[in-house]
């Protein structure tokens, strides 16, 4: 913004607030809860800490990465990480990628590489496509995630090596050996004065201001008449801005969650799952009194860049999935196999036709998206019997 329209609209916020106080002390209250446990460290602080880099090497952080590329893009990412964290503790599944990219990480002998349906060929589709309302094993992005939960979750099992953090990363970031994503986590971890669940990098841009407008407009639900089944849907919707607002990059591909979190966190079919991650730690965290640590790294990623399509459907999904979230009406981490079933059949079970302003000249138009599913997590498909524990056991000791 200008200085002179700055100061403008400093002036007009100001002769506004003047008259009304409880906009100020509102205004004040949110101000605090959303600033908090956001962490803004300096380049050399991270490169110089010796604790943050024990950390690493320590045995106590796995890292799962989803791959779907096309040539070496994941190879600054992984010299980077390979040197940093122990033998099997970083897993990369693989989603289709071409030749090129397969044969990059195959030159990583201390990087488990697995293909993702070797690993949901463990599942037992016949009952898990009736909990996602589906007719066929589904696609996308989450499921790659999901393989590679399931993936650590038996490494640890077989090795008896439990670590305390699992952390998620996308594996096209060409400037990794500046950018340092594993590293601000950690440093996140270590410099936090509350007890931490969720570490999360906090960015400005990334299109992150769309999903912020649609976190606020929640509370416009507020408005529905009285009915008691309104009345749950209108105290969701407050908790929900209140909870997922302060999240400066809610739909980052970089964090991690604590173990016991990690395990306990459900899954989307496709680009839900981030989002879908951050309402159920903030949902937890509001019962536990854990936190969301956030950490600004403000060097460039240059990740894989999406096309204008792809974003505009990421970008309307999250935003149809929040208002979903206030529908169910019930938090996240209350949620059970039955009640998953439920949303997957009554919430997500009509495609969405989606309208989108070009980036020309041309008419507005349509697309047709397919709704994605929720999964249950790695522990509720274990409890349900729902996974072959042998056949990971047999995966995990083939590939490790």
């Amino acid at each position: 913004m200008k200085e002179k329209n700055k100061k403008k609209w400093d002036e007009y916020a100001a002769a506004n607030y003047e008259n009304c106080k409880e906009c100020n002390k509102l205004k004040d209250k949110l101000d605090k809860k959303f600033s908090s446990n956001y962490l803004q460290p300096k380049l050399e602080q991270i490169e110089e800490s010796k604790e943050v880099k024990k950390f690493i090497k320590s045995g106590k952080l796995a890292v799962v990465v989803p791959m779907k590329e096309n040539g070496p893009v994941i190879e600054p990412f992984l010299s980077k990480l390979s040197t940093q964290i122990p033998n099997d503790l970083v897993c990369v599944i693989n989603d289709r990628s071409n030749q090129e990219a397969v044969d990059t990480v195959k030159r990583y002998k201390n990087i488990v590489f697995i293909d993702r349906d070797e690993v949901l060929d463990a599942l037992d589709w016949k009952k898990l496509l009736k909990i996602l309302n589906l007719k066929e094993r589904p696609y996308g992005k989450g499921m790659t995630v999901l393989a590679g939960y399931l993936v650590q979750h038996f490494i640890a099992k077989h090795t008896k090596r439990k670590p305390l953090w699992l952390a998620q990363h996308d594996a096209e970031l060409s400037t990794e050996a500046r950018h340092h994503n594993i590293r601000y986590l950690v440093w996140g971890l270590l410099n936090t004065k509350k007890k931490a669940h969720h570490l999360k990098i906090a960015k400005y841009g990334r299109n992150n201001e769309i999903t912020m407008a649609v976190r606020s407009s929640l509370l416009e639900l507020r408005n529905l008449p009285f009915s008691v089944k309104n009345l749950k849907i209108r105290r969701r919707a407050k908790e929900l801005f209140n909870r997922l607002s302060p999240l400066k990059w809610m739909i980052t591909g970089q964090f991690a969650l604590s173990w016991e979190r990690a395990m306990e966190r459900p899954f989307a079919t496709g680009y839900l799952e981030e989002t879908l991650t951050s309402a159920f730690i903030e949902d937890r965290g509001s019962n536990t009194g854990e936190v969301t640590v956030q950490v600004v790294n403000p060097n460039p990623c240059l990740d894989g860049e999406n096309g204008f399509r792809k974003e505009m459907i990421i970008l309307q999904t999250v935003s149809n999935f929040v208002f979903t979230l206030a529908l169910v009406g019930k938090s996240v981490d209350k949620w059970t196999v039955k009640d998953i079933s439920r949303i997957n059949r009554k919430f997500l079970n009509k495609d969405r036709p989606m309208a989108f302003i070009p980036n020309d000249e041309n008419p507005v138009y349509t697309e047709v998206i397919p709704q994605e599913k929720i999964i249950p997590s790695v522990n509720m498909l274990l409890k349900n019997n729902l996974v072959n524990e042998k056949v990971m056991i047999d995966l995990v000791e083939k590939h490790i």
